[in-house]
C-alpha cells in the first residue's frame, strides 16, 4: 500500500513528465540573467571611452553575479539605453549624469550650462555656492521615465564632456531590480574610482 507521500511524489512526477512530453527531467527553471547594457557608439563618438565602459561593466557583472542569477553584458547603442531599459531589452545600464541629461532633455542641459557658466563668472549675482554635482543629478532624476531609476552619483567622472558634471551613475528598470540589487548597484556607482577604471 502506498503512503500519502509516495502518492504525492508519483503524481508530481507524472504531471511533470506529461507537461514536457516525457523527454527531459523536471528541473528548477533558471532565472533570466541581469542584462547589463554597455553603451557603445561609433569610434570616437562614445560618451564614455571604451576602456572605462568595459571596466565599469565588469564591476557591475561581478557585483550582480549570484548563486541564483548572473549578470551578463550586452552592447547597446548609447542613445538607446533608456529606451531599451523601458522595453525590457536590458535591465541595467550606466553612463554619466551630464551626458544622460543631455540625452533625455537637451534643452534643460543647455539651460544648466548657461546657469553654471554665469555662476562661475559671478554674473548671476547670487553669491551662493551651488553643488553642481547634485544640481545635474537632480535634473537627471526629473527627466527619467517613471519606470527607470538611478543610483546615487559616483566619484568617478569617466565621460569626456566637461561642460556639465559627468559623475558615473547606473540606471535600472524598476520592475526587475529589488532592494538588494539596488544596494549592489549603488555600491558600484559610488565605490568605483577613476583609478579602478584604469585612469
Amino acid at each position: 500500500m502506498l503512503g500519502g507521500r509516495n502518492v504525492a511524489s508519483i503524481i508530481a512526477t507524472a504531471t511533470c513528465l506529461a507537461a514536457i512530453g516525457g523527454l527531459t527531467a523536471c528541473a528548477e527553471e533558471q532565472p533570466e540573467p541581469f542584462l547589463i547594457g554597455v553603451p557603445e557608439k561609433p569610434v570616437g563618438d562614445a560618451p564614455m571611452p571604451e576602456r572605462y565602459a568595459d571596466a565599469f561593466a565588469r564591476y557591475l557583472v561581478r557585483e550582480l553575479n549570484g548563486e541564483d542569477r548572473k549578470g551578463e553584458r550586452q552592447p547597446v547603442p548609447a542613445d538607446l539605453r533608456v529606451r531599451q531599459l523601458r522595453t525590457g531589452e536590458i535591465n541595467v545600464t550606466f553612463g554619466c549624469t551630464g551626458e544622460l541629461l543631455e540625452l533625455l532633455d537637451r534643452n534643460r542641459a543647455m539651460e544648466l550650462r548657461q546657469e553654471l557658466k554665469k555662476a562661475h563668472s559671478g554674473e548671476d549675482g547670487s553669491g551662493e555656492e551651488v553643488d553642481e554635482k547634485y544640481l545635474v543629478y537632480d535634473e537627471l532624476l526629473s527627466s527619467l521615465p517613471q519606470e527607470v531609476g538611478a543610483t546615487l552619483p559616483g566619484v568617478a567622472t569617466p565621460c569626456s564632456d566637461t561642460s556639465l558634471p559627468q559623475d558615473a551613475v547606473v540606471l535600472y528598470a524598476k520592475r526587475v531590480i529589488g532592494r538588494d540589487e539596488l544596494r549592489q548597484l549603488n555600491s558600484v556607482a559610488t565605490g568605483t574610482s577613476m583609478e579602478m577604471l584604469g585612469a
